[in-house]
């Protein structure tokens, strides 16, 4: 698995759903659309749940996302998405990605990445041993097994709130995220009220789980991961803060990145 891919079951099969692609991110950039963008990668997604599943539909495939059809119906007025309580971070699992699991290289791999170092780049034989092992090493943190993960989980590249003199504060680190719970894979979303408040539930987990894994989420990760418009999720994050008085943490609030409101403003 790369990060941005999302583990889900299907018909009792873990199938793998990208959430990022960095070939259509890159067309933002050039002749395409963000929403010409997103509706390729929803097409990308279908073809992988086909590959499992050749009856599965779109609708599979948005309840398996957590975007079911009925999540654009009007809710009912005065309907509160709102938690009755703040999540109990104490309680949330948490299983961050450990550098040191290194991922062994197969040798024909490893003798043609050795030869084109050392024919190419002038590396001594040491030296080009010693990156092949510390870029696999850096692949298994990032990338793990498909075994490795549970329904409805993902890895994600986070700015890391860690501080060094060593290194750069706001380097990239793998995270592993709970994008859907159990209990959210089976919700039964009835109205854009229980939409938002599925939402808020996802917002206010996976920016705590990456928090307590050293990392912080942007708002444009946020929107990506969970298929959510930017004032969508302004909404809900104003709306969390005003009720319980806790800034969820992201890199906007954290780090100082985007436009979010920080501890130094009011």
């Amino acid at each position: 698995m790369e990060p941005g891919q999302l583990v889900v079951e299907h018909q009792g099969q873990k199938v793998v759903l990208p959430l990022l692609d960095t070939g259509l991110i890159t067309r933002l950039q050039q002749d395409m659309g963000l929403g010409e963008v997103k509706r390729q990668l929803e097409y990308r997604q279908y073809r992988c749940l086909l590959e499992n599943d050749p009856e599965a539909t779109y609708g599979d495939l948005w309840r398996a996302l957590g975007q079911p059809e009925e999540s654009r119906r009007r809710s009912p007025r005065d309907y509160d998405y709102l938690p009755a309580e703040p999540l109990d971070h104490e309680q949330l699992e948490t299983r961050e990605r450990r550098l040191q699991d290194l991922e062994v290289v197969p040798a024909p791999v490893k003798k043609k990445v050795l030869q084109t170092l050392v024919d190419h780049y002038g590396c001594k034989k040491g030296q080009a041993e010693a990156m092949i092992k510390a870029i696999a090493g850096l692949r298994s943190w990032c990338c793990p097994e498909v075994s490795e993960l549970k329904s409805g989980e993902a890895v994600w590249l986070t700015y890391s709130t860690k501080k060094s003199r060593k290194k750069d504060p706001r380097m990239l680190i793998p995270v592993v995220l709970t994008v859907l719970s159990p209990d959210e894979q089976s919700m039964n979303i009835s109205h854009r009220g229980d939409f938002k408040k599925l939402k808020l539930q996802q917002i206010e987990r996976v920016t705590t789980q990456a928090w307590r894994q050293d990392g912080v989420l942007t708002n444009i990760d946020v929107e990506w991961m969970l298929g959510v418009s930017p004032t969508t999720i302004r909404e809900l994050l104003e709306s969390y803060q005003e009720k319980f008085g806790i800034i969820l943490p992201t890199a906007g609030t954290v780090l100082d990145m985007g436009r979010a409101m920080t501890h130094k403003k009011s």
